[in-house]
């Protein structure tokens, strides 16, 4: 029949097969543990909109950041509750 298409260099065929030894690296790269070998954990909060406002509101009149209003209101809710306050200090940060 016709002749078969010929890889070119540079061509779009590089993209569409993957290097062999690339792919096999990046398997090993990916069972290594990352999450949690941090000292600090990352959370997410949802908030509806205006709630959201409101806290944002109330830590810019109180002059702190969103994350030291949330840690000092969760240490009260501790506290409230009877029990001991979570450290959030880190102290190779502060």
């Amino acid at each position: 029949m016709g002749k078969q298409p010929t890889k070119r260099q540079g061509s779009l065929a590089s993209f569409l097969e993957p290097d062999v030894k690339e792919a096999a690296s990046a398997s090993k790269e990916k069972l290594e543990r990352t999450r949690g070998t941090r000292k600090r954990t990352e959370i997410s909060v949802r908030f509806p909109p205006e709630a959201w406002r409101q806290v944002h509101m109330l830590a810019l009149d109180e002059g702190v950041s969103l994350q030291k209003l949330i840690e000092h209101a969760l240490s009260d809710l501790f506290r409230a509750k009877g029990l001991e306050a979570p450290v959030f200090r880190d102290p190779d940060r502060d």
